[in-house]
């Protein structure tokens, strides 16, 4: 690239759900979030809204585990697969995660 040139790069959301509360509905804010695939594992925490997102990931399959330490619920847990269509673009995968109480 030339000096004075800009590259733009265009990020692709891979990842995306929102936790929430199993009974009420309720997003969880502040869960965490890790993405676990052969290659590693990558964390991240669910905003305000209880939603997330995880961007530019490889093809493949991803477990995807939600908790809210001390709040008293367990954990979620789900596998998703990111693919990619024949333009290249990331055809996203959601992981909806829904927590509960405990007992």
């Amino acid at each position: 690239m030339a000096q004075g040139e800009w590259e733009i790069t265009r990020h692709q959301v891979a990842i995306a759900g929102k936790v929430t509360d199993v009974v009420t509905g309720r997003p969880l804010p502040g869960a965490r979030i890790s993405v676990s695939c052969t290659n590693g594992k990558m964390e991240l925490t669910a905003e305000s809204d209880g939603h997330f997102h995880v961007l530019d990931l490889a093809n493949g399959t991803y477990e995807v585990e939600a908790s809210l330490p001390g709040a008293g619920y367990g954990n979620g847990i789900k596998q998703v697969t990111v693919t990619r269509n024949s333009d290249g673009r990331i055809q996203m995968a959601v992981a909806e995660m829904q927590l509960a109480i405990a007992h």
